[in-house]
Protein backbone atom coordinates (compact mmCIF):
# COMPACT_ATOMS: atom_id res chain seq x y z
CA UNK A 1 0.00 0.00 0.00
CA UNK A 2 1.88 3.50 -1.04
CA UNK A 3 1.51 6.60 0.65
CA UNK A 4 -0.09 8.05 -2.95
CA UNK A 5 -2.76 5.74 -2.81
CA UNK A 6 -3.10 6.36 1.19
CA UNK A 7 -3.26 10.34 0.43
CA UNK A 8 -5.02 10.11 -2.79
CA UNK A 9 -8.79 11.99 -2.60
CA UNK A 10 -10.14 8.95 -4.41
CA UNK A 11 -8.41 6.25 -1.80
CA UNK A 12 -9.97 8.11 1.47
CA UNK A 13 -13.03 8.57 2.81
CA UNK A 14 -15.43 10.71 2.49
CA UNK A 15 -15.07 14.06 4.18
CA UNK A 16 -16.93 15.17 7.32
CA UNK A 17 -18.65 18.13 5.49
CA UNK A 18 -22.19 17.92 3.89
CA UNK A 19 -24.54 19.97 2.46
CA UNK A 20 -27.27 21.91 4.02
CA UNK A 21 -30.12 19.22 3.29
CA UNK A 22 -27.06 16.56 5.33
CA UNK A 23 -26.79 18.78 8.04
CA UNK A 24 -30.39 19.01 8.88
CA UNK A 25 -30.59 15.11 10.23
CA UNK A 26 -30.25 14.29 13.40
CA UNK A 27 -27.14 14.24 15.65
CA UNK A 28 -25.82 11.05 16.60
CA UNK A 29 -27.03 8.62 19.33
CA UNK A 30 -24.52 7.78 21.57
CA UNK A 31 -23.36 5.00 20.18
CA UNK A 32 -22.73 6.31 17.03
CA UNK A 33 -20.74 9.47 18.58
CA UNK A 34 -18.69 6.87 20.71
CA UNK A 35 -17.92 4.73 17.24
CA UNK A 36 -17.07 7.78 14.96
CA UNK A 37 -14.91 9.15 18.18
CA UNK A 38 -13.58 5.81 18.82
CA UNK A 39 -12.69 5.73 14.91
CA UNK A 40 -11.32 8.97 14.20
CA UNK A 41 -8.83 8.52 17.81
CA UNK A 42 -7.43 5.52 17.12
CA UNK A 43 -5.24 6.68 14.39
CA UNK A 44 -4.43 9.33 15.68
CA UNK A 45 -3.19 7.32 19.06
CA UNK A 46 -1.66 5.37 17.31
CA UNK A 47 0.33 8.07 15.17
CA UNK A 48 1.13 9.98 18.66
CA UNK A 49 2.92 6.47 20.53
CA UNK A 50 4.80 6.26 17.06
CA UNK A 51 5.81 9.86 17.52
CA UNK A 52 6.64 9.60 21.16
CA UNK A 53 8.64 6.56 20.31
CA UNK A 54 10.74 8.81 18.56
CA UNK A 55 12.36 9.75 21.81
CA UNK A 56 11.99 7.00 23.71
CA UNK A 57 14.39 5.23 21.72
CA UNK A 58 16.65 8.15 21.56
CA UNK A 59 16.92 7.92 25.77
CA UNK A 60 16.87 4.12 25.60
CA UNK A 61 19.87 4.24 23.16
CA UNK A 62 21.78 7.51 25.49
CA UNK A 63 20.94 5.39 28.39
CA UNK A 64 23.10 2.98 27.99
CA UNK A 65 26.01 4.97 26.87
CA UNK A 66 26.56 7.39 29.78
CA UNK A 67 24.36 8.81 32.61
CA UNK A 68 25.57 12.51 31.89
CA UNK A 69 24.04 12.19 28.29
CA UNK A 70 20.63 10.90 29.29
CA UNK A 71 20.69 13.44 31.65
CA UNK A 72 21.39 16.29 29.59
CA UNK A 73 19.20 14.85 26.86
CA UNK A 74 16.53 15.05 28.76
CA UNK A 75 17.00 18.14 30.44
CA UNK A 76 17.30 19.29 26.69
CA UNK A 77 13.88 17.95 25.62
CA UNK A 78 12.70 19.38 28.77
CA UNK A 79 13.85 23.13 27.97
CA UNK A 80 12.90 22.94 23.86
CA UNK A 81 9.58 21.31 24.42
CA UNK A 82 8.59 23.88 26.57
CA UNK A 83 9.27 26.64 23.85
CA UNK A 84 7.63 24.34 21.05
CA UNK A 85 4.67 24.58 22.97
CA UNK A 86 3.88 28.05 20.80
CA UNK A 87 4.37 25.36 17.86
CA UNK A 88 1.53 23.42 19.31
CA UNK A 89 -1.21 26.82 19.90
CA UNK A 90 -0.77 27.09 16.18
CA UNK A 91 -1.81 23.40 15.53
CA UNK A 92 -4.52 24.08 18.49
CA UNK A 93 -5.77 27.22 16.76
CA UNK A 94 -6.03 25.12 13.68
CA UNK A 95 -8.14 22.60 15.60
CA UNK A 96 -11.82 24.82 15.77
CA UNK A 97 -11.14 26.52 12.36
CA UNK A 98 -10.74 23.48 10.19
CA UNK A 99 -13.44 21.12 11.67
CA UNK A 100 -16.07 24.25 12.28
CA UNK A 101 -15.39 24.87 8.29
CA UNK A 102 -15.85 21.27 7.28
CA UNK A 103 -19.09 20.43 9.91
CA UNK A 104 -20.78 23.41 7.72
CA UNK A 105 -19.37 22.60 5.06
CA UNK A 106 -17.07 25.22 3.85
CA UNK A 107 -13.65 23.23 2.75
CA UNK A 108 -11.98 26.05 1.43
CA UNK A 109 -12.20 27.59 4.00
CA UNK A 110 -10.70 24.72 5.75
CA UNK A 111 -7.58 25.07 3.55
CA UNK A 112 -7.18 28.66 4.24
CA UNK A 113 -7.03 28.08 7.73
CA UNK A 114 -4.68 25.20 7.25
CA UNK A 115 -2.06 27.13 5.10
CA UNK A 116 -2.26 30.30 7.31
CA UNK A 117 -1.08 27.79 10.21
CA UNK A 118 1.52 26.42 8.39
CA UNK A 119 2.32 31.14 8.08
CA UNK A 120 2.04 31.64 10.95
CA UNK A 121 4.46 28.40 12.22
CA UNK A 122 7.54 29.81 10.29
CA UNK A 123 6.41 33.61 11.61
CA UNK A 124 7.16 32.04 15.00
CA UNK A 125 10.32 30.22 13.95
CA UNK A 126 13.04 32.29 14.75
CA UNK A 127 11.59 34.09 17.88
CA UNK A 128 10.72 30.28 19.35
CA UNK A 129 14.65 29.40 18.93
CA UNK A 130 15.75 32.27 20.19
CA UNK A 131 13.82 31.45 23.20
CA UNK A 132 14.61 28.02 23.27
CA UNK A 133 18.48 29.28 23.92
CA UNK A 134 18.04 31.77 26.41
CA UNK A 135 16.09 28.55 28.44
CA UNK A 136 19.21 27.19 28.11
CA UNK A 137 21.35 29.75 29.23
CA UNK A 138 19.17 30.48 32.10
CA UNK A 139 19.33 26.40 32.79
CA UNK A 140 23.49 27.02 32.97
CA UNK A 141 23.19 29.63 35.27
CA UNK A 142 20.66 27.94 38.02
CA UNK A 143 23.38 26.04 39.70
CA UNK A 144 23.14 23.00 37.55
CA UNK A 145 25.86 20.57 37.26
CA UNK A 146 27.89 21.96 34.75
CA UNK A 147 28.37 18.84 32.85
CA UNK A 148 24.81 18.15 32.73
CA UNK A 149 24.20 21.61 31.27
CA UNK A 150 26.93 20.99 28.65
CA UNK A 151 24.93 17.72 27.72
CA UNK A 152 21.68 19.74 27.47
CA UNK A 153 23.16 22.68 25.07
CA UNK A 154 24.63 19.74 23.32
CA UNK A 155 21.55 18.20 22.86
CA UNK A 156 19.56 21.77 21.90
CA UNK A 157 22.05 22.40 19.17
CA UNK A 158 21.24 19.23 17.06
CA UNK A 159 17.23 20.07 18.04
CA UNK A 160 17.24 23.33 16.96
CA UNK A 161 14.89 22.77 14.09
CA UNK A 162 13.60 20.16 15.54
CA UNK A 163 10.43 22.50 16.84
CA UNK A 164 9.76 23.98 13.45
CA UNK A 165 9.37 20.87 12.01
CA UNK A 166 7.03 19.28 14.67
CA UNK A 167 4.74 22.37 14.62
CA UNK A 168 4.44 22.15 10.43
CA UNK A 169 3.65 18.32 11.39
CA UNK A 170 1.00 19.06 13.73
CA UNK A 171 -0.67 21.62 11.32
CA UNK A 172 -0.61 18.93 8.57
CA UNK A 173 -2.41 16.47 10.84
CA UNK A 174 -5.33 18.86 12.41
CA UNK A 175 -5.96 19.37 8.48
CA UNK A 176 -6.01 15.29 7.86
CA UNK A 177 -8.36 14.68 11.08
CA UNK A 178 -10.46 17.31 10.01
CA UNK A 179 -10.66 15.66 6.73
CA UNK A 180 -11.47 12.18 8.65
CA UNK A 181 -8.20 10.78 6.89
CA UNK A 182 -5.60 9.77 9.25
CA UNK A 183 -3.82 6.78 7.88
CA UNK A 184 -0.99 9.03 5.93
CA UNK A 185 -0.04 10.32 9.56
CA UNK A 186 0.39 6.72 10.55
CA UNK A 187 2.37 5.88 7.99
CA UNK A 188 5.01 8.93 8.69
CA UNK A 189 5.41 7.80 11.99
CA UNK A 190 6.03 4.46 11.55
CA UNK A 191 8.61 5.38 8.83
CA UNK A 192 10.04 8.24 11.23
CA UNK A 193 10.55 5.51 13.53
CA UNK A 194 12.63 2.94 11.56
CA UNK A 195 14.50 5.84 10.27
CA UNK A 196 15.21 7.09 13.59
CA UNK A 197 16.69 3.54 15.49
CA UNK A 198 19.56 2.99 12.81
CA UNK A 199 20.27 6.75 12.66
CA UNK A 200 20.84 7.50 16.34
CA UNK A 201 22.97 4.19 16.67
CA UNK A 202 24.96 5.64 14.41
CA UNK A 203 25.30 9.43 15.83
CA UNK A 204 25.47 8.06 19.32
CA UNK A 205 26.80 4.57 19.32
CA UNK A 206 29.57 4.67 16.40
CA UNK A 207 30.25 8.53 15.96
CA UNK A 208 29.86 8.64 20.06
CA UNK A 209 28.03 11.69 20.08
CA UNK A 210 26.29 11.36 22.92
CA UNK A 211 23.36 14.32 23.92
CA UNK A 212 24.37 15.97 20.47
CA UNK A 213 23.98 12.82 18.69
CA UNK A 214 20.22 12.26 20.04
CA UNK A 215 19.46 15.65 18.94
CA UNK A 216 20.40 15.29 15.68
CA UNK A 217 18.53 12.21 14.98
CA UNK A 218 15.43 13.17 16.23
CA UNK A 219 15.48 16.49 13.78
CA UNK A 220 16.74 13.95 10.62
CA UNK A 221 13.42 11.56 11.86
CA UNK A 222 10.81 15.18 12.42
CA UNK A 223 11.81 15.84 9.01
CA UNK A 224 10.85 12.80 7.60
CA UNK A 225 7.63 12.67 9.84
CA UNK A 226 6.93 16.06 8.62
CA UNK A 227 7.22 15.72 4.77
CA UNK A 228 5.61 12.99 4.62
CA UNK A 229 2.41 14.46 6.19
CA UNK A 230 2.65 17.58 4.24
CA UNK A 231 2.57 15.75 0.79
CA UNK A 232 -0.53 13.93 1.81
CA UNK A 233 -2.48 17.33 3.29
CA UNK A 234 -1.49 19.12 0.13
CA UNK A 235 -2.95 16.51 -1.80
CA UNK A 236 -6.47 17.40 -0.43
CA UNK A 237 -6.17 21.14 -1.22
CA UNK A 238 -9.76 21.72 -2.89
CA UNK A 239 -9.75 22.56 -7.22
CA UNK A 240 -10.79 25.99 -6.64
CA UNK A 241 -8.62 28.53 -4.05
CA UNK A 242 -10.85 29.87 -1.50
CA UNK A 243 -12.64 33.38 -1.94
CA UNK A 244 -12.23 36.59 -0.52
CA UNK A 245 -15.02 35.61 2.56
CA UNK A 246 -13.01 31.88 3.33
CA UNK A 247 -10.10 33.35 3.53
CA UNK A 248 -8.62 32.96 7.50
CA UNK A 249 -6.15 35.41 8.07
CA UNK A 250 -2.89 34.77 9.96
CA UNK A 251 -3.41 37.18 12.35
CA UNK A 252 -6.73 35.42 13.21
CA UNK A 253 -4.75 31.90 13.69
CA UNK A 254 -2.45 34.06 15.93
CA UNK A 255 -4.96 35.62 18.00
CA UNK A 256 -6.49 31.94 18.86
CA UNK A 257 -2.97 30.42 18.80
CA UNK A 258 -1.42 32.34 21.76
CA UNK A 259 -3.94 31.08 24.90
CA UNK A 260 -3.25 27.97 23.16
CA UNK A 261 0.31 28.05 22.81
CA UNK A 262 0.68 29.77 26.74
CA UNK A 263 -1.32 26.96 28.12
CA UNK A 264 0.82 24.38 26.55
CA UNK A 265 3.46 26.78 27.95
CA UNK A 266 2.32 26.60 31.36
CA UNK A 267 1.68 23.13 31.79
CA UNK A 268 4.84 21.79 30.18
CA UNK A 269 6.29 24.51 30.93
CA UNK A 270 6.18 23.61 34.91
CA UNK A 271 7.06 20.20 34.52
CA UNK A 272 10.36 21.19 32.32
CA UNK A 273 11.37 23.38 35.46
CA UNK A 274 10.50 20.64 37.32
CA UNK A 275 13.04 18.81 35.26
CA UNK A 276 15.74 21.07 35.19
CA UNK A 277 15.67 21.45 39.28
CA UNK A 278 16.11 17.35 38.87
CA UNK A 279 19.76 18.26 38.34
CA UNK A 280 20.26 19.78 41.42
CA UNK A 281 19.81 16.05 42.79
CA UNK A 282 22.46 15.03 40.64
CA UNK A 283 22.99 12.63 37.17
CA UNK A 284 21.48 9.59 38.59
CA UNK A 285 18.03 11.23 39.97
CA UNK A 286 17.68 13.24 37.20
CA UNK A 287 17.95 10.34 34.80
CA UNK A 288 15.57 8.62 36.86
CA UNK A 289 13.24 11.95 36.21
CA UNK A 290 13.81 11.45 32.39
CA UNK A 291 12.63 7.65 32.28
CA UNK A 292 10.01 8.27 34.49
CA UNK A 293 8.86 10.72 32.67
CA UNK A 294 9.07 9.64 29.38
CA UNK A 295 7.33 6.41 30.46
CA UNK A 296 4.51 8.69 31.40
CA UNK A 297 4.82 10.67 28.21
CA UNK A 298 3.95 7.70 26.23
CA UNK A 299 0.58 6.45 27.98
CA UNK A 300 0.06 9.97 27.56
CA UNK A 301 -0.02 9.86 23.46
CA UNK A 302 -3.16 7.70 23.84
CA UNK A 303 -5.06 10.44 26.01
CA UNK A 304 -3.68 13.35 23.04
CA UNK A 305 -5.24 11.00 20.33
CA UNK A 306 -8.58 10.89 21.96
CA UNK A 307 -7.93 14.46 22.73
CA UNK A 308 -7.18 16.04 19.09
CA UNK A 309 -10.28 13.49 17.89
CA UNK A 310 -12.31 15.10 20.69
CA UNK A 311 -11.74 18.84 19.74
CA UNK A 312 -12.40 17.55 15.71
CA UNK A 313 -15.60 16.23 16.75
CA UNK A 314 -16.83 18.83 19.47
CA UNK A 315 -15.55 21.61 16.19
CA UNK A 316 -17.85 19.39 13.72
CA UNK A 317 -20.75 19.07 16.35
CA UNK A 318 -20.30 23.54 16.47
CA UNK A 319 -20.30 23.51 12.59
CA UNK A 320 -23.07 21.23 12.42
CA UNK A 321 -25.04 23.41 14.88
CA UNK A 322 -25.71 20.64 17.00
CA UNK A 323 -24.45 20.61 20.91
CA UNK A 324 -21.12 19.55 21.51
CA UNK A 325 -21.80 18.22 24.69
CA UNK A 326 -21.92 14.82 23.78
CA UNK A 327 -19.43 14.08 21.83
CA UNK A 328 -16.77 15.87 24.48
CA UNK A 329 -18.02 14.25 27.49
CA UNK A 330 -17.80 10.82 25.27
CA UNK A 331 -13.80 11.82 24.78
CA UNK A 332 -13.29 12.20 28.00
CA UNK A 333 -14.67 9.25 29.42
CA UNK A 334 -12.48 7.44 26.46
CA UNK A 335 -9.42 9.06 27.31
CA UNK A 336 -9.50 8.90 31.10
CA UNK A 337 -10.32 4.66 30.36
CA UNK A 338 -7.12 4.51 27.65
CA UNK A 339 -4.94 6.04 30.85
CA UNK A 340 -6.52 3.37 33.46
CA UNK A 341 -4.49 1.26 31.54
CA UNK A 342 -1.13 2.70 31.96
CA UNK A 343 -1.76 3.76 35.07
CA UNK A 344 -1.80 -0.26 36.03
CA UNK A 345 1.21 -1.07 33.75
CA UNK A 346 3.34 1.39 36.37
CA UNK A 347 1.76 0.06 39.43
CA UNK A 348 2.31 -3.52 38.81
CA UNK A 349 5.55 -3.59 36.82
CA UNK A 350 7.10 -0.56 37.24
CA UNK A 351 10.89 -2.57 37.45
CA UNK A 352 10.14 -3.96 34.04
CA UNK A 353 8.99 -0.90 32.48
CA UNK A 354 12.87 1.16 33.93
CA UNK A 355 14.54 -1.47 32.99
CA UNK A 356 14.08 -0.88 29.22
CA UNK A 357 15.95 2.25 29.73
CA UNK A 358 18.98 1.58 31.96
CA UNK A 359 20.65 -1.26 33.26
CA UNK A 360 22.49 0.60 36.60
CA UNK A 361 21.41 -0.07 39.74
CA UNK A 362 21.00 3.57 41.09
CA UNK A 363 18.84 4.80 38.05
CA UNK A 364 16.38 1.97 38.44
CA UNK A 365 15.60 2.36 42.27
CA UNK A 366 15.24 6.10 41.55
CA UNK A 367 12.87 5.87 39.38
CA UNK A 368 10.56 3.11 40.46
CA UNK A 369 8.57 5.36 43.20
CA UNK A 370 8.25 7.88 40.50
CA UNK A 371 6.26 5.66 38.04
CA UNK A 372 4.14 4.76 41.30
CA UNK A 373 3.17 8.48 41.61
CA UNK A 374 2.46 8.32 38.18
CA UNK A 375 0.08 5.59 38.30
CA UNK A 376 -1.36 7.77 40.12
CA UNK A 377 -1.85 10.89 38.58
CA UNK A 378 -2.54 9.14 34.97
CA UNK A 379 -6.44 9.11 35.74
CA UNK A 380 -6.45 12.90 35.92
CA UNK A 381 -4.12 13.60 33.23
CA UNK A 382 -5.92 11.97 31.02
CA UNK A 383 -9.23 13.97 31.87
CA UNK A 384 -7.49 17.27 31.51
CA UNK A 385 -5.54 16.28 28.26
CA UNK A 386 -9.32 16.04 26.74
CA UNK A 387 -10.95 18.69 28.48
CA UNK A 388 -8.74 20.77 27.13
CA UNK A 389 -9.21 19.45 23.27
CA UNK A 390 -13.08 20.03 24.41
CA UNK A 391 -12.62 23.15 25.07
CA UNK A 392 -10.56 24.09 21.54
CA UNK A 393 -13.33 22.33 19.46
CA UNK A 394 -15.53 24.91 20.95
CA UNK A 395 -12.72 27.60 20.90
CA UNK A 396 -12.62 28.48 24.19
CA UNK A 397 -8.61 29.06 24.50
CA UNK A 398 -8.86 31.10 27.09
CA UNK A 399 -10.30 28.88 30.02
CA UNK A 400 -8.01 26.26 29.79
CA UNK A 401 -4.56 28.70 29.64
CA UNK A 402 -6.37 30.04 33.05
CA UNK A 403 -6.42 27.15 34.79
CA UNK A 404 -3.57 25.25 33.64
CA UNK A 405 -1.22 28.63 34.85
CA UNK A 406 -3.25 29.04 38.41
CA UNK A 407 -3.13 24.82 38.80
CA UNK A 408 0.48 24.63 37.69
CA UNK A 409 2.28 27.86 38.59
CA UNK A 410 0.45 28.94 41.75
CA UNK A 411 -0.86 25.61 43.45
CA UNK A 412 1.52 22.48 42.18
CA UNK A 413 4.73 23.89 41.77
CA UNK A 414 4.79 25.97 45.33
CA UNK A 415 3.82 22.30 46.95
CA UNK A 416 6.36 20.72 44.84
CA UNK A 417 9.19 23.08 46.06
CA UNK A 418 7.96 22.99 49.39
CA UNK A 419 7.94 19.00 49.64
CA UNK A 420 11.39 18.44 47.79
CA UNK A 421 13.33 21.00 49.84
CA UNK A 422 11.71 21.78 52.79
CA UNK A 423 10.57 18.26 53.36
CA UNK A 424 13.75 17.25 51.82
CA UNK A 425 11.56 14.73 49.33
CA UNK A 426 13.66 14.90 46.28
CA UNK A 427 12.02 14.69 43.11
CA UNK A 428 9.74 12.21 45.01
CA UNK A 429 8.29 15.97 46.43
CA UNK A 430 8.40 17.45 43.01
CA UNK A 431 6.48 14.72 41.47
CA UNK A 432 3.82 14.70 44.07
CA UNK A 433 3.26 18.70 43.08
CA UNK A 434 2.77 18.43 39.51
CA UNK A 435 0.07 15.38 40.47
CA UNK A 436 -1.85 18.07 42.75
CA UNK A 437 -1.44 20.70 39.72
CA UNK A 438 -2.97 17.91 36.93
CA UNK A 439 -5.68 17.11 39.67
CA UNK A 440 -6.62 21.19 39.92
CA UNK A 441 -6.84 21.06 35.97
CA UNK A 442 -8.58 18.32 35.34
CA UNK A 443 -11.52 19.12 37.32
CA UNK A 444 -12.01 22.93 36.57
CA UNK A 445 -11.92 22.43 32.71
CA UNK A 446 -14.54 19.22 32.40
CA UNK A 447 -16.60 21.62 34.88
CA UNK A 448 -15.98 24.44 32.30
CA UNK A 449 -16.87 22.16 29.41
CA UNK A 450 -20.01 21.26 31.32
CA UNK A 451 -21.13 24.55 31.21
CA UNK A 452 -20.42 26.02 28.05
CA UNK A 453 -21.41 23.45 25.87
CA UNK A 454 -25.29 23.14 27.23
CA UNK A 455 -26.99 23.90 24.12
CA UNK A 456 -25.32 24.85 20.69
CA UNK A 457 -22.66 26.93 20.73
CA UNK A 458 -21.35 29.52 18.26
CA UNK A 459 -18.95 29.61 15.55
CA UNK A 460 -15.75 31.15 15.72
Amino acid sequence: MSLDQDASPSAQPEPHYRDPAERARPEPTTREEARLLVRLALPIALAQFAQILLSLTDTAIVGRTDPVALAGTGMGRSVSFAFFSLFIGVAGALDPLASQAIGAGEPRRAWSAFTSALRANLLLTPFVIALVFTGWFAVSRSGVDPSLSRACLDFLLGHALGGPLFGAFLCARGYLQSQGNTRPIVVAAIIANLVNVPVCLFFVRVLHWGAFGAGISTTIASAVLTGISLRAAFKLRPAEPPTEGERVAVSKVLRLSVPVGLQMLAEIGVFSLVGVLTGRFGAVQSGAHQIALSLASFTFMGALGVSAATATRVGLAVGESRSPRRPGLLGIAVGTAIMSVGALAFALVPHVLVALFTNDAAVIRAAVPLLMIAALFQLFDGAQGVAGGALRGIADVNFAFVANVVAHWFIGLPVALVLAFKFDMGVVGLWWGLTLGLVVVAISCTLRFLQRAKGVVARV
